[in-house]
């Protein structure tokens, strides 16, 4: 997906990847108007095509939209070019996955090991409350900014609240 950097994905404008999942790719974006960076989840081109994947992208930025929580990845809005790329905003988070720090590390100290388990804990008590189910923890899906501010992201394996039955069908 490289050839997308330098295109605009509505006010974003795609500037690096910085990630790559099985979903999609993630990029550094600027958002001209407010003068920041973002991070840009597009999804790929091949599954563009699946409106099984597209509902399951779309769902994942509508879960994370409906949720505040300081350690939850924050999204600002969802869209689609013409060409039929899908991609959503989200919060830029200036860090490393946990996944890398505890590949460059032997081990974590017992209060940083505390204080990112609380935190991500913290996040998916939130979730949680919302009906939600992750579905996904892993390292890597765990963003350190430099405060070490825990920020739990990639819900695209989710499970959202099922839809209660009416009383004429129950």
């Amino acid at each position: 997906m490289e050839h997308l950097t330098g295109r605009h994905f509505g006010p974003y404008r795609l500037e690096k990847i910085i990630g790559r999942g099985g979903m999609g790719t993630v990029f550094l974006a600027h958002e001209e108007e407010l003068d920041r960076h973002v991070a840009v989840k597009v999804l790929s081109s091949s599954l563009g095509a699946d409106r099984d994947f597209v509902g399951r992208f779309s769902r994942e930025a509508r879960y994370l939209a409906s949720i505040t929580h300081p350690n939850l990845i924050h999204v600002y809005s969802i869209g689609h070019t013409e060409d039929g790329y899908h991609y959503m905003a989200m919060e830029y988070i200036k860090g490393r996955t946990l996944d890398d720090v505890l590949k460059d590390t032997d081990r974590l100290s017992l209060r940083r090991t505390w204080q990112i388990s609380g935190q991500v804990l913290g996040a998916l008590s939130a979730v949680h409350s919302a009906g939600l189910l992750h579905r996904d923890i892993k390292p890597s899906n765990i963003m350190l900014n430099g405060n070490d501010r825990a920020v739990l992201m990639d819900f695209g394996l989710a499970k959202g609240p099922r839809p209660r039955a009416s009383p004429a069908t129950a």
